[in-house]
């Protein structure tokens, strides 16, 4: 009787280790059935990579929206001061006496709309940037989804 006694003593350790194991394999089966999976993961980086660009899209068009207005006031004030000038080159002629003096102020307004052209010029070339890398944007974009499509397509 005392060997039987032993006997179920072993039976019963080995019965809770067996209940122990049980346990920890269900804990890990509920672990490993609720984890994202590898192509869980890598469609959500995709997904993010597209919003990343898609603002940076979106931002840049601001940009753009922002600098044609501001190139539209600078075209604006440019033909005001190109009028100016002209008036004064006007005057001028009629006015020998002030002659001096109005021929500094038209150098100051060609001056200024010199600078005016040129940060016109400047505004239009960073809107020739933004476009270009809008644009390559949109391409990535494009390969992204095509990407995310093969992805779907053909699993992990």
């Amino acid at each position: 009787m005392k060997d039987n006694s032993s006997t179920d003593k072993i039976a019963n350790i080995f019965t809770i280790i067996a209940g122990i194991f049980t346990i920890i394999g269900t804990i890990w089966a509920i672990f490993v059935y609720f984890a994202p999976s590898q192509k869980e993961m890598y469609l959500k980086d995709i997904y993010k990579s597209i919003e990343v660009r898609q603002e940076t899209i979106r931002k840049n068009e601001e940009e753009i929206m922002a600098l044609k207005s501001e190139n539209y006031d600078l075209k604006k004030s440019n033909e005001r001061l190109q009028k100016e000038s002209s008036r004064l080159d006007k005057e001028n002629d009629r006015l020998g006496k002030e002659n001096d003096r109005l021929n500094e102020e038209n150098e100051s307004l060609t001056g200024s709309n010199k600078n005016l052209q040129k940060e016109i010029k400047k505004k239009n070339q960073k809107i020739e940037r933004l476009k270009t890398h809008n644009k390559k944007l949109k391409q990535e974009i494009q390969k992204l989804k095509k990407a995310l499509m093969e992805k779907k397509n053909t699993g992990p």
